[in-house]
């Protein structure tokens, strides 16, 4: 299973050159036209329903994107615009080819200074999630999840849409978009601190201190893991470093395993999805350690969670 979305379809997104002050020509909730009229050669004119009436209804950020073709994580340094609503087939005679083969392209209106890509990522039906292709007929209308991925600093989310042409494109001012449900909303995108007890996502997965317990040789830490994606999701000692914080600041690494509490057994395999469980996490440390903090980083991302464990 290829596990992290790779980003394709890079030439969809683009720079647009800015050289007047940015003016939204389209709005949330109101269908706007987008797309190339049909072909004129003369006396033939050839119409391959490539112009749609288009509605955003709905726009946020977030880290993940659940579906059922592959999951969606954002990488490092940056996060996912998804973009909803729905698309009307304006062709009179035609079908149109909608969702798995084409996407609608989305340009920027102002350069982002900072590090991270503008990318796009997928493009579904949010009836079924799978990314499969679809006929629109003639004036028929079809519901869309797009996706793209930009960086976690942009924040003037000012995008046009269009299709096939930029000759009619439909800017919008999403400015007001806000973050999904994280404990990174708000952060730098790579490092969140949480209270004892609260539940984070990290990830495809959410999760929970269940607990801390001193042991002969040091402390184990019980974590409560659950997969809210539609697909499996990794899970197990090599996808997160966890180290434990001391009250004086030094951190002691866990042993290489997680082991399912329910067993006593390693852990191997992934997670399904819906499922949860909770795994047990060992540290070896001196009598005199006490512990604060459970760090947790992703090897996939880099993001930091960092859990505080009471006094």
């Amino acid at each position: 299973m290829r596990w992290w979305l790779v980003f394709i379809g890079v030439s969809l997104l683009g720079q647009a050159p800015a050289p007047k002050p940015f003016a939204a020509t389209a709005e949330l909730g109101k269908p706007v036209v987008i797309g190339e009229d049909v072909d004129d050669y003369g006396q033939i004119k050839v119409d391959y329903a490539k112009k749609f009436a288009v509605t955003l209804e709905f726009v946020e950020l977030a880290l993940r994107f659940a579906n059922r073709r592959e999951p969606v994580l954002a990488g490092a340094g940056q996060k996912l615009v998804i973009l909803r609503g729905t698309a009307r087939n304006l062709s009179e005679t035609k079908a149109a080819d909608f969702l798995g083969s084409m996407s609608f392209g989305v340009r920027v209106w102002k350069r982002h200074e900072g590090p991270g890509t503008f990318q796009f990522v997928m493009m579904t039906d949010p009836d079924n999630l799978r990314g499969e292709n679809v006929q629109v007929p003639p004036g028929g209308v079809s519901r869309f999840v797009e996706v793209i991925s930009v960086p976690f600093g942009y924040e003037a989310m000012q995008l046009g849409l269009y299709f096939k042409s930029t000759k009619r494109l439909a800017w919008y001012d999403l400015r007001g978009a806000r973050m999904a449900s994280s404990v990174f909303a708000g952060t730098d995108g790579l490092k969140a601190r949480v209270e004892p007890g609260t539940l984070f996502d990290l990830d495809t997965l959410d999760a929970r201190v269940a607990g801390v317990e001193r042991t002969r040789e040091g402390f184990t830490v019980d974590l409560e893991v659950k997969n809210p994606m539609l697909l499996p999701a990794r899970w197990g000692w090599q996808y997160f470093t966890a180290e434990l914080v001391g009250a004086d600041g030094t951190a002691v690494r866990f042993y290489p395993e997680v082991q399912d509490r329910a067993t006593g057994k390693a852990w191997v395999g992934d997670l399904a999805p819906g499922a949860g469980t909770t795994g047990r996490y060992t540290f070896t440390a001196g009598a005199g350690f006490v512990p604060r903090v459970l760090r947790l980083t992703s090897a996939a991302t880099g993001r930091v969670v960092e859990v505080g464990l009471g006094r």
